[in-house]
C-alpha cells in the first residue's frame, strides 16, 4: 500500500542483501534459485532465450506477465532468465529478458546457490511475535510472502525476532526483522500490530506526530497527564524512553519516560505515534547512493513530459517489454496482425487505429467459440443481459422476460432494468463495432502498470465528480485519516494489481447517479442507507439484480458480512465500514476474482468468452457497461494528453466462419419491425353462456375451464349449453384478431368475436389468429366438446 501521509523515517538505511549466484561454465549459464518481480507491464514470456523464439501460450492465449508478478528465477543465459511463475492459477516455465525482472533483496531461500548478507546497523531491538504471523518481502500486504523451499514462512506465537528497521504504511507500522527459521537467519517484514518488544532494558524512541498529548494510562479514554494544571504535550521528534509495552482493546501502548520543563515524567503514548531512530553507520553508506540515483533517473523516462521529448527513439525502445520499438512501424504492425491471426475485417479497422496511435499493440484472443452459440448462451436466460426500459428493439421477446398478457417487459432490476433483446446482444458482442480509438478500451488489459496508469490520469478521470474530493475515516486502530479518493484508488491498485484507471471507471459506472441535475453518490457509497449505516460498497459487489429494488441492500449486506470464507474476508478487508476499506477490498475482489483468472478486460467481465467458467461468472449485467466504461477510460487518458503511451488490447476472435459477414447493426436502425409492437398474444379468451350471461371459460375462472394465455392449444368440455359467445381479447390494443369455427370435420368459417354462436353436440374447434402491429402472428386453437 502507498503512504497516506508524511512520516519521519529512520536515519539509518540498512545495507542491501546481496544475492550471490553459483556460476557453472556449462553453456555460459548461471544457475540459481531465487525470487524476483516483473518490473514492466505485458512482458512476453518466450519458449527459449531469445526473441527468435515464439511467445509461450496457455489455453490458446499468449502468456504476458504484468508488473509486480512474482517469479522464481531458475537460471540465466545470455541476458535472459529462465523462470517459473503462476499464470491464471497454473504454474508455467519460460524465458524473459533479464532487465525486466528485479531480483528480490530481502528474502533468503534455502537454496545452496544463494546467500544473503546480514544487516549491519546499530538499530537492533529484541521482540516476540504475539500470534502466528506472515512474513513479507516488503512493507505492506501488497508484497508477496517470504518463502523458503517453496513454503511460505509463518512465525509462530512468541517467536523471537530482532527489529532492524521500520516503516509506516498508511496508519500501520511494519518492522524489518531478522529471525531464525529452518536453522538459518532470515530477513523480512512483519506487521507491527502483532509484535511485542522484549524490554530487557529501556529503548529510545521519538514522537512521530505534532503536539502529542501524553495520557495517564493506556487507552484513548484515559485522562491526559497534567503538570501545574496544564496537559503535557510533546512536540514532534521529542525523545522518550520506552519502559514497558501494554495492550488494551487490541491497541498497543508504551509506558514511557521523558523530559518536560527540565523534569522527568512518565506516561502513556500510542505505539503508532512513536518511531525508533538509529545512528548511521559506515556500512550503510552504499545504500543512500544507490537508491536515490536509481529512482530519479528511472521515473522521468516513463513520465509523459520527458520520455517522448528527450529521447524519442532510444528511450521509448527501452521501456517496452519485448525489446522492440516504442513506436510500431507500419511494416512491423502488418507482421503483428498476421502473426496474431486477426480476421481481415478486424485488420481493416485496426489499421485505422494504428495510424492514430502507433504505440498501441493488439493481441488476438482466439476463443475457439462459435458465435451463434455465444449469442444463444447470453440470451437464453432472463436477466443475464439487461438494459433500461427502452424501445422494443432493445427488449427481449422471451416469454420469461416479457409479460405479454399485460404488454410489458418483466423488470429484472428495480426500477426499470429489463432483459436485452438478441439484436442488442449481437451488437455489443461483435468486436468489430468497437474497434475505434474510443471503443477499443473495453479490450484494454486491466492489470496495474504504474508507468502508464498514473495519478494524473486518475485525477483527470474523477474531475467534476464526487470522487474529486477527500474523505476522512477512522482506521481500525482508532486513528482519523484524511485522504483523497484518487490516492485510495492508487493504493487499491498497488494492493490488488488492478489498473486504477479501470477501478475509477468501474466505480463511476456503479455508484454515481444524477439527482437534480448533479452527480452524487448512490446509496451504495453514502454509508447512510437505513439498516446499513456506516457500510460502503464502491463497486456494487454482491448487489445482484432485484425486481423488488433491494440490490443495493444486498451489496451492503456483503460489505457487512462478506463471504463464508474468513480468509477471503480478511484479504478483502471485510467489513467495509469505511470508504478506504471498501475501495481496497473491492479492488482485491475484482483482481482476485476476475483479472487473475483471465477475465482481464471489460469485455470479458461482461461477455465471458474466456476458458474460465465460459459464458458464466460475469461481473455485470448491463449490456452497455463495457462500452460506457471504455469511453470513461479513454477520456481519462485523453484529458491529460496521454493516449500515445504503450498499451495492450486483447480482442476476442470467434471460431472461423461463425461470425456473420455483415457487422451486427445497432438496434435503432433495424427497421419498422422493431419500431412497433411485436405483441401477438391474447390476454383472455372468454366463452359466455348467452342464456344467463355466465362465464363458462376465461383466464379468471378456476378449475378445468381456466384459459391460459401462454397456451396456444387447450381443450374444454361444455354440457347442456346451446348458444355461446366466443370473445378473444388481444393483449395489445392495436393488434388485430380473426376468429373461425369448425364443427367436427366440416369447413372452418369466420365468425364475429363476441356474437352468438350455436354450439352443437360434438367437437367444435375455434381458431384465433392474432396479428401484432409489426406483422407477427400467433395462433390459438381452442377445442370445445359438447357431450349433450
Amino acid at each position: 500500500m502507498k503512504k497516506k501521509k508524511l512520516a519521519t523515517y529512520l536515519a539509518a538505511i540498512v545495507s542491501l542483501c546481496i544475492v550471490i549466484f553459483a556460476i557453472t561454465m556449462n553453456n555460459n549459464e548461471a544457475y540459481a534459485t531465487t525470487k524476483g518481480k516483473v518490473n514492466v507491464n505485458s512482458l512476453n514470456v518466450r519458449t527459449g532465450a531469445g526473441t527468435n523464439h515464439s511467445i509461450l501460450t496457455s489455453n490458446s492465449s499468449k502468456v504476458r506477465l504484468n508488473s509486480g508478478t512474482d517469479v522464481t528465477i531458475l537460471s540465466e543465459k545470455s541476458g535472459w532468465y529462465h523462470i517459473s511463475f503462476k499464470f491464471n492459477k497454473v504454474t508455467l516455465k519460460g524465458y524473459v529478458l533479464k532487465k525486466y525482472v528485479t531480483v528480490a533483496t530481502t528474502s533468503n531461500t534455502n537454496s545452496t546457490s544463494t546467500t544473503a548478507s546480514s544487516v549491519s546497523t546499530k538499530f537492533k531491538i529484541p521482540a516476540k511475535t504475539r500470534e502466528a504471523l506472515k512474513v513479507r518481502t516488503g512493507a505492506g500486504t501488497n508484497h508477496s510472502q517470504l518463502s523458503v523451499s517453496g513454503k511460505y514462512v509463518k512465525l509462530s506465537a512468541k517467536h523471537n525476532v530482532t527489529i532492524l528497521n521500520e516503516k509506516m504504511v498508511g496508519s500501520v507500522k511494519w518492522y524489518y526483522v531478522s529471525f531464525t527459521y529452518d536453522k538459518k537467519t532470515r530477513y523480512g517484514w512483519i506487521c507491527g500490530d502483532y509484535v511485542q518488544l522484549t524490554l530487557n532494558s529501556t529503548v529510545n524512541a521519538y514522537v512521530r506526530t505534532n503536539t502529542y498529548k501524553i495520557r495517564k494510562a493506556q487507552g484513548t479514554s484515559a485522562a491526559y497527564l497534567k503538570v501545574s494544571g496544564k496537559v503535557v504535550t510533546l512536540k514532534k521528534n521529542a525523545s522518550v524512553r520506552i519502559l514497558k509495552e501494554q495492550h488494551k482493546n487490541n491497541k498497543r501502548w508504551y509506558y514511557v519516560s521523558f523530559t518536560y520543563n527540565k523534569k522527568t515524567y512518565n506516561g502513556y503514548i500510542d505505539a503508532s505515534d512513536v518511531y525508533f531512530k538509529t545512528t548511521v553507520t559506515a556500512t550503510a553508506t552504499k545504500a543512500p547512493t544507490k537508491a536515490p540515483t536509481k529512482a530519479p533517473t528511472k521515473a522521468p523516462t516513463v513520465a509523459p513530459t520527458k520520455a517522448p521529448t528527450a529521447t524519442p527513439t532510444q528511450k521509448p525502445s527501452n521501456s517496452t517489454t519485448n525489446g522492440e520499438s516504442f513506436v510500431i512501424s507500419d511494416a512491423d504492425f502488418e507482421k503483428m496482425l498476421k502473426s496474431e491471426g486477426f480476421p481481415e475485417d478486424y485488420k481493416v479497422l485496426l489499421r485505422k487505429i494504428h495510424k492514430e496511435h502507433p504505440t498501441w499493440r493488439f493481441e488476438a484472443m482466439n476463443t475457439g467459440l462459435d458465435w451463434k452459440v455465444c449469442i444463444e448462451k447470453q440470451t437464453s436466460t432472463k436477466g443475464k443481459n439487461v438494459v433500461q426500459k427502452s424501445t422494443p428493439q432493445w427488449i427481449s421477446r422471451m416469454t420469461s422476460a416479457f409479460d405479454y398478457v399485460n404488454d410489458k417487459a418483466v423488470v429484472c432490476d428495480y426500477p426499470n432494468w429489463v432483459t436485452t433483446s438478441v439484436e442488442a446482444v449481437e451488437y455489443y458482442m461483435d468486436p468489430r463495432n468497437f474497434l475505434t480509438s474510443t471503443g477499443v478500451f473495453q479490450f484494454e488489459l486491466l492489470s496495474y502498470d504504474s508507468k502508464t496508469q498514473t495519478k494524473a490520469i486518475c485525477q483527470a478521470m474523477v474531475k467534476g465528480t464526487p470522487l474529486d474530493a477527500t474523505f476522512t475515516y477512522t482506521s481500525d486502530s482508532g486513528k482519523k485519516i484524511t485522504m483523497s479518493y484518487v490516492d485510495a484508488f492508487i493504493d487499491a491498485a498497488e494492493y490488488s494489481k488492478v489498473s486504477p484507471v479501470h477501478l475509477i471507471a468501474r466505480c463511476k459506472q456503479e455508484i454515481l447517479t444524477t439527482s437534480n441535475g448533479k452527480l452524487v453518490f448512490s446509496n451504495s457509497a453514502t454509508g447512510k442507507l437505513k439498516g446499513y449505516e456506516g457500510y460502503y460498497n464502491f463497486f456494487n459487489i454482491g448487489a445482484s439484480d432485484s425486481a423488488s429494488g433491494n440490490a443495493v441492500a444486498k451489496g451492503l449486506q456483503y460489505a457487512k458480512t462478506g463471504s463464508s470464507s474468513a480468509a477471503k474476508n480478511q484479504r478483502m478487508f471485510i467489513p467495509w465500514n469505511n470508504p478506504y476499506k471498501a475501495i481496497m477490498g473491492g479492488a482485491k475482489f475484482i483482481g482476485e476474482g476476475y483479472i487473475e483468472v483471465g477475465q482481464d478486460t471489460l469485455f470479458l467481465q461482461k461477455f465471458n468468452v474466456s476458458s474460465y467458467s465460459t459464458h458464466n461468472h460475469q461481473y455485470m449485467t448491463n449490456v452497455q457497461a463495457p462500452t460506457s466504461e471504455a469511453s470513461k477510460t479513454y477520456k481519462g487518458y485523453n484529458d491529460i494528453g496521454n493516449l500515445n503511451i504503450p498499451m495492450v488490447f486483447k480482442i476476442p476472435v470467434y471460431k472461423s466462419g461463425t461470425l456473420p459477414t455483415k457487422v451486427s447493426t445497432y438496434p435503432d436502425s433495424l427497421g419498422t419491425y422493431y419500431k412497433s409492437s411485436f405483441n401477438n398474444y391474447v390476454s383472455d379468451l372468454q366463452i359466455v353462456n348467452t342464456t344467463n350471461n355466465a362465464v363458462i371459460m376465461s383466464a379468471t375462472t378456476t378449475g378445468a375451464n381456466k384459459f391460459y394465455p401462454a397456451n396456444t392449444a387447450q381443450t374444454f368440455t361444455i354440457n347442456g349449453v346451446g348458444t355461446i359467445k366466443v370473445n378473444p381479447i388481444a393483449a395489445h390494443s392495436k393488434a388485430t384478431v380473426t376468429l373461425t369455427a369448425k364443427f367436427n370435420s366440416g369447413t372452418a368459417k369466420t365468425i364475429t368475436a363476441g356474437s352468438n354462436y350455436t354450439l352443437q353436440v360434438g367437437t367444435t374447434v375455434f381458431t384465433t389468429k392474432v396479428k401484432a402491429v409489426n406483422g407477427d402472428t400467433r395462433t390459438y386453437t381452442t377445442t370445445v366438446i359438447r357431450t349433450k
